[in-house]
């Protein structure tokens, strides 16, 4: 954006409910890029009282606006990223941390899910065979897709 220097501002990636763990690597880069990933993993905490938010020092005050800031910045970007049929899950969410932990829910699946995909993945890995009349760069890009979903799905997969 014009007034972060140094800061990169892209595009965020579409997300249509498919291939989610793909999306939040992107997102996830774009978001560290940004200096905006501390607000997915930590949160927002946002000082709603009056009392609380009178009793804060300038410094802290300036730090708390900074944090509406970014936390509304990566907000921002998840939303953008989201079609029309997935934004309706996140419209609800007034932070970032909300919004990612409501996409993970749906769309990353639950340990047992996941477990599951990974045993598919993997004896397709074990079933890999280059096909007749395939090229020896079409096999590769074949086994490192398949390597690729393995690491993405949780496996320590080494080359």
């Amino acid at each position: 954006m014009a007034g972060d220097a140094g800061k990169i501002w892209q595009q965020p990636p579409p997300f249509n409910g498919q291939n989610y763990d793909t999306w939040a690597k992107k997102m996830k880069t774009i978001m560290v890029a940004n200096d905006l990933w501390e607000f997915i993993i930590n949160g927002f905490n946002d000082v709603i009282d009056p009392t609380q938010y009178a009793a804060l020092t300038n410094a802290q005050k300036t730090h708390l606006k900074e944090s509406r800031r970014k936390d509304a910045k990566a907000l921002s970007l998840i939303e953008a990223a989201m079609t029309e049929t997935v934004f309706p899950k996140i419209a609800a969410a007034n932070y970032a941390k909300k919004a990612w932990d409501i996409l993970e829910t749906n769309f990353k699946g639950t340990d047992k899910v996941r477990t599951v995909k990974l045993q598919n993945i993997r004896r397709e890995f074990e079933n890999l065979q280059m096909k007749e009349n395939e090229s020896i760069t079409d096999f590769s890009s074949r086994t490192s897709n398949v390597i690729n979903q393995l690491k993405s799905n949780g496996e320590d997969y080494q080359e």
